[in-house]
């Protein structure tokens, strides 16, 4: 196996363990799809690698293979569907690239049913669903939940977190009007949201000047102690800006994983990981109050919100592990090998 790479940045050190070859080509960021050197580089790689399958995540990394693939007679799968927009964009040239890449994929793969419905390919039988799979090991042996709070300067009993980028398809314009709401009903409560920023440099910055006065509404940058924090919380949210669909959500699996309530948006794959009422609860119709007052009613209920947990906890056994992820990939790989040796 060889893993090619189009940035040098590994946010996952465990990747390391593993010890898989991987290269890393550059790219011109401004004009990727055309990227002559980029496709040069890829096609040296599969000349000298001659791989029995190629697999491309992204829609510009599928579109610079596609031709060396099938110069070189090699089944390409394809992973590009990581999120389910309710509205595809119109714009001619994002549209023919996804036709020409779906078109000449051997097999096409979603992280949700709702990403394969919104782009079009849920009909045809090459397109398959693999959900995102955690390992379970990474809830194992986690710091002390108290320990956790001090860290990140928290000092009341009760924690709400949003794991999330600051970025145009996060909505954390609402994840603070819902903290104030309820900082203001309880004096036990803090929020936090996480994340890196993303394409807008600024949404950090203004939405940190909306809570500078808010002690008990923290927003933090990036960090490496993901697990730990959400397992020193009581519940987990997810807000999506208007106009984007989640695929599966990292963050709400996660949440599941240790066992928290889950509150997000019905959109996207969201609808697939979410039983309402049963292990999380959907934000349609609901206005601020309506959902500040869900969120004091859980954390009012300490049986309430184990009896959710536990719902969580048995849905991801079931259906988000790894071991599952795995074999779903590798059903995926003997199905395009076969496929090609049949013809």
């Amino acid at each position: 196996m060889l893993v090619v790479l189009t940035s040098g940045d590994i946010e996952y050190q465990k990747f390391l363990d593993l010890g898989i070859e991987y290269l890393e080509i550059k790219t011109n960021k401004q004009n990727s799809i055309k990227d002559i050197q980029a496709i040069f580089r890829l096609c040296k790689i599969v000349n000298e690698y001659k791989p029995d399958i190629i697999h491309t995540w992204g829609v510009k990394q599928t579109f610079q293979v596609i031709p060396i693939a099938r110069k070189n007679d090699i089944p390409l799968v394809n992973s590009q569907i990581t999120s389910a927009p309710p509205i595809l964009t119109k714009k001619i040239l994002p549209r023919l690239v996804n036709f020409i890449n779906f078109k000449f994929s051997s097999c096409i793969l979603a992280n949700s049913y709702a990403g394969l419905y919104k782009f079009g390919v849920d009909k045809l039988p090459k397109a398959r669903v693999i959900y995102n799979g955690l390992d379970m090991k990474r809830f194992e042996n986690l710091i002390d939940k108290q320990i956790v709070k001090k860290r990140f300067n928290i000092t009341t009993s009760y924690l709400v977190v949003m794991v999330a980028s600051f970025s145009e398809s996060k909505d954390y314009n609402r994840f603070v009007s819902v903290a104030k709401y309820v900082t203001s009903k309880k004096n036990d409560v803090s929020f936090i949201g996480v994340g890196r920023n993303d394409f807008v440099a600024s949404t950090y910055e203004e939405t940190k000047e909306k809570v500078k006065s808010e002690k008990r509404i923290i927003l933090h940058g990036p960090i490496k102690e993901v697990e730990e924090l959400i397992n020193a919380s009581d519940i987990g949210i997810l807000f999506t800006a208007s106009g984007h669909g989640e695929g599966i959500s990292n963050s709400i699996l996660e949440y599941m994983a240790l066992g928290k309530p889950v509150i997000a948006d019905e959109c996207g794959g969201n609808a697939e990981l979410i039983d309402d009422g049963q292990n999380g609860y959907f934000t349609s119709n609901r206005t601020i109050e309506d959902i500040g007052d869900l969120i004091i009613n859980l954390l009012s209920s300490y049986e309430l919100r184990k009896s959710i947990g536990a719902n969580n906890v048995n849905t991801i056994n079931a259906r988000f592990t790894l071991d599952k992820m795995g074999r779903s990939f590798e059903s995926a790989y003997e199905f395009v090998i076969k496929k090609h040796i049949d013809g």
